[in-house]
């Protein structure tokens, strides 16, 4: 009960005011809407900081919302050379498979004075001999030594990688990450090197039962990206070369 209407009761009691009258009043202080609402209005008007902080709140979630489109458009940008790409199983090659393999790969146009291999548009098949014995820890591509792969935006690029190394595991592996590189670990310590994209699985070292090979396949996307095996220190010992797709 308010003043008002104790005082009312009071007035009633004291014969100062009828019946009628302090009914009256009474169901008009009942219907009454509170000074401090505004009509037809059940709930109090917000404050200042109330209404703060659910601007604030709705600027989070706008934030949060944008951070994560961010995050899905760089991984959607770190897989765009890789669009599709597809892998077979490692499997072991014969000496006497490597003549039918140079034959299935794509001939390019060699420019030897600045080590580069320009590929036409269409699919592509790149066969590519990892530390061969004459050209340890390097890779070696239609008899080039770490070539510049040039090849159109768009194509379909198929690597077959043959470990021919009888010490090493190497990997034949796409990176946005360029030169140099250092030695410390990038495969084999749970964790990879910053900008990997994609590559093959370490192959085995070569033995006299075979060489380990493994086949790749991937639509390239404009934009330049190199090469490397992902083995601990081999890109910085020179296992990497540059892939430039235009």
């Amino acid at each position: 009960m308010n003043d008002r209407s104790a005082d009312l009761d009071a007035q009633y009691a004291r014969g100062e005011i009828t019946r009628e009258e302090w009914m009256r009043q009474r169901a008009s202080d009942t219907l009454r809407v509170p000074p401090s609402l505004p009509p037809n209005s059940s709930h109090p008007p917000r404050s200042s900081a109330t209404t703060g902080r659910s601007l604030l709140a709705v600027v989070v979630v706008i934030v949060g919302i944008a951070v994560a489109a961010a995050f899905l458009w760089s991984l959607a940008g770190n897989s765009g050379l890789g669009t599709n790409p597809t892998y077979l199983q490692p499997r072991q090659l014969q000496a006497s498979d490597l003549s039918a393999l140079t034959a299935s790969a794509t001939q390019a146009f060699a420019v030897k004075d600045n080590n580069t291999l320009w590929f036409h548009s269409g699919a592509v098949t790149l066969v590519v001999y990892a530390s061969p014995p004459e050209h340890d820890m390097a890779f070696v591509v239609q008899g080039m030594v770490n070539p510049t792969i040039h090849v159109v935006s768009g194509s379909r690029v198929t690597v077959v990688a043959v470990n021919m190394d009888s010490e090493e595991y190497h990997t034949w592996s796409l990176s946005t990450q360029g030169p140099p590189y250092s030695s410390t670990p990038m495969m084999g310590s749970g964790g990879m090197m910053s900008g990997m994209m994609m590559g093959t699985t370490m192959l085995t070292p070569a033995s006299s039962s075979g060489m380990w090979s493994q086949q790749m396949s991937f639509t390239a996307a404009a934009g330049t990206y190199w090469y490397l095996c992902a083995v601990s220190g081999h890109a910085a010992h020179g296992m990497y070369g540059g892939l430039v797709a235009g």
